[in-house]
């Protein structure tokens, strides 16, 4: 899971970001695009395949290393992309709730382990035949 980083935290809050916004040139509506990446804003793309970035974002982007990666945040791919990373911190949040910080920690350690161990599935075994 990707963490917001001071770029992200830097992005401020765009008066028009609940706002439709019209392409300038072909005055139709633009659709807009999750950055994800730790970043929490949107861009927005005309039919025209203009971009349109509010104040900030073209720097967050830039602090985030996403500047020569920003054709791809139109694609299918990396909207799936970040709309599971967005599904990933509901459920470690809600994990997190339900476990506690401490018990989390622990089997997310243990997980790391299991993921290289060569007897993961013997490991996994007894794990589920002990509860």
């Amino acid at each position: 899971m990707a963490e917001a980083g001071p770029a992200a935290e830097a992005v401020p809050v765009s008066e028009f970001d609940g706002a439709v916004k019209l392409c300038p040139e072909s005055g139709t509506v633009m659709t807009r695009y999750r950055v994800g990446h730790g970043q929490p804003f949107r861009v927005e793309r005309s039919h025209t395949g203009g971009v349109w970035l509010d104040g900030g974002e073209w720097e967050a982007l830039c602090g985030g290393h996403l500047q020569n990666s920003i054709h791809l945040i139109f694609t299918a791919p990396w909207q799936k992309a970040v709309r599971q990373q967005e599904l990933d911190a509901v459920h470690l949040t809600q994990l997190r709730e339900r476990l506690g910080t401490e018990l989390l920690e622990k089997l997310q350690a243990l997980r790391q382990d299991l993921a290289v161990h060569p007897q993961r599935s013997a490991a996994l075994a007894f794990l589920n035949a002990q509860i």
